[in-house]
């Protein structure tokens, strides 16, 4: 495929290429997207995402992201990338994931589709959590309130816009955005929400009353979690990232994001064609 012009081009002048360096597949294809993206004139820097990776890391200015690993790597880019709004490309090193829906084979035809402005960015929700007032996270995905011992239960008083709903008893509490729906929230039997959508989803991690059902409110809302008396300490934990231990008489308050995740479309699928091939609800009765 030939290089266009610069005129010809959107206006970018340094891509930051995030790389999952834990997985040794994705050295190459890193290093093959970098050197395709400089190909095009455009400056383009590679990091290197360790388990050590420091969360409060300066990001440096771009003006787009690649993320080459898994959902956990893009995860990981939106926490550095913080309040700008920068877009994210997902490379899945497999096929693809709820969140990573391009491989690394379709990268170069979506970057090129992105920087010819034929496809353009999809915004995500994110949800702002505080503790007694103090921010503490953003999250794409899901925050996760949960006892240490799983031989326990929490605790929890949950309330909607300043009204109480309910004391809650389980092993834990998630509140999801429709991006985070697809992964604990929907092991803990939660419901499919497009990512396309604005809400918030509060769902119970094996409550002790089976009347207990996935709560969908608006992104509006503002959720309040108090913690109870425990018989065992309860953490918290952002995106799988961050953690907090919390305790009793601490108020959760999870609010939506003004800060939105962007992504570049892949015109190859959506969010259907993903949910079909993830959940084999494309393969017929027996799949």
């Amino acid at each position: 495929m030939s290089i266009l012009s610069e005129n010809e081009m959107r206006d970018i002048s340094k891509v930051i290429v995030f790389q999952n360096s834990i997985k040794k597949e994705t050295e190459l294809p890193t290093l093959d997207i970098a050197d395709y993206i400089s190909s095009f004139g455009i400056k383009s820097e590679i990091i290197k995402l360790t388990i050590d990776s420091d969360s409060n890391m300066v990001m440096p200015s771009a003006d787009l992201i690649v993320s080459v690993g898994g959902d956990g790597t893009v995860l990981s880019c939106v926490n550095f990338i913080g309040k700008k709004c920068i877009p994210i490309i997902p490379v899945n090193l497999g096929t693809f994931g709820y969140i990573t829906d391009t491989n690394v084979m379709e990268f170069r035809e979506v970057f090129n589709d992105y920087i010819n402005e034929v496809t353009d960015v999809q915004e995500r929700m994110m949800l702002d959590v505080y503790v007694n007032g103090s921010f503490f996270s953003r999250v794409l995905n899901e925050l996760v309130v949960s006892a240490v011992s799983k031989a326990k239960m929490a605790s929890l008083s949950l309330s909607i816009d300043f009204t109480h709903l309910s004391v809650l008893r389980c092993d834990g509490l998630i509140i999801a955005t429709p991006t985070g729906s697809t992964a604990y929230s929907l092991s803990a039997g939660g419901p499919v929400v497009d990512n396309a959508l604005n809400g918030i989803i509060i769902n119970q991690i094996c409550p002790f009353t089976l009347s207990a059902r996935p709560l969908v409110v608006s992104a509006d809302s503002v959720v309040q979690v108090s913690i109870l008396k425990q018989k065992v300490p309860l953490n918290m934990t952002a995106d799988g990232r961050h953690f907090r231990e919390v305790k009793e008489n601490d108020i959760i308050t999870v609010t939506k994001s003004e800060t939105k995740a962007l992504f570049v479309k892949n015109k190859n699928r959506n969010f259907i064609n993903v949910l079909g091939s993830k959940l084999l609800w494309s393969g017929g009765f027996n799949a």
